[in-house]
């Protein structure tokens, strides 16, 4: 019996990009989901991220933090949403993954 899939479609929202094209801290992800929270807030998980600056359209000083990071949405109107963005701890001047499995073995 073949498997019936239902039909997803995605669309751009080009009035929240300017949150996700930043200049600095959190410069981009390979990946992104979106979990509402309640009315106001919603959480994005990230997967391995740049964490570094961009100058004239390419990252520069950027550092690779394998792994994940998140950030917090307030508000649900693009023009005056807030999002705050999280990695873990410091490892010298780098980030780390703010999800870690307790040993060095395995991803998040």
């Amino acid at each position: 019996m073949p498997l019936s899939l239902p039909k997803i479609e995605a669309f751009p929202e080009p009035q929240w990009e300017r949150h996700f094209h930043r200049q600095a801290g959190w410069i981009g992800s390979d990946c992104a989901y979106s979990v509402p929270l309640d009315a106001e807030r919603t959480l994005w998980l990230f997967g391995d991220t740049y964490f570094g600056e961009v100058r004239d359209g390419r990252r520069v000083n950027a550092t690779l933090v394998m792994g994940n990071s998140i950030a917090i949405q307030q508000g649900t109107d693009a023009r005056t949403a807030r999002l705050q963005f999280f990695f873990g701890d410091r490892a010298g001047d780098k980030p780390t993954a703010f999800i870690r499995p307790r040993t060095s073995r395995g991803w998040f």
